[in-house]
């Protein structure tokens, strides 16, 4: 599962790499198969992109924050679809991975806001069998 997941990301990590150095003019790529999605902010000089994975989550979810400047860092707060603030925790550049064993099912909204005030938010839906 683990070699599955790593190999995943470096295919796509290769695709965002080649599709953002081509160009993308749409600064957003979605990768239907793997339910990953990439957010490209709208200044390319001080860019940051997010994947997140898996979605839907059950136990926990990964992180990977990719930016120009990767000696910053981050606040990510997750937010009930209702606007209550559930969890904060600091995020770094690379993999973060949140547990989310004490979040109940349902919709969240992740935002990530780095230390030069640049925000991404990102939907996350929660689901246990």
């Amino acid at each position: 599962m683990k070699t599955r997941l790593l190999i995943i990301v470096i295919s796509i990590l290769i695709n965002v790499v080649t599709a953002f150095a081509q160009g993308n003019e749409n600064n957003y790529m979605q990768f239907p198969d793997s339910h990953i999605s990439f957010v490209k902010a709208a200044d390319q000089s001080d860019s940051m992109e997010v994947a997140l994975y898996p979605n839907p989550a059950s136990s926990e979810v990964n992180i990977f924050l990719n930016s120009l400047l990767p000696d910053q860092k981050g606040e990510l707060i997750i937010y009930s679809s209702s606007g209550n603030q559930i969890l904060a925790n600091s995020i770094a550049f690379g993999m973060n991975k949140i547990y989310l064993d004490n979040i109940p099912n349902g919709l969240y909204y992740l935002r990530i806001i780095r230390e030069n005030g640049v925000t991404t938010t990102k939907k996350l839906v929660i689901s246990r069998q």
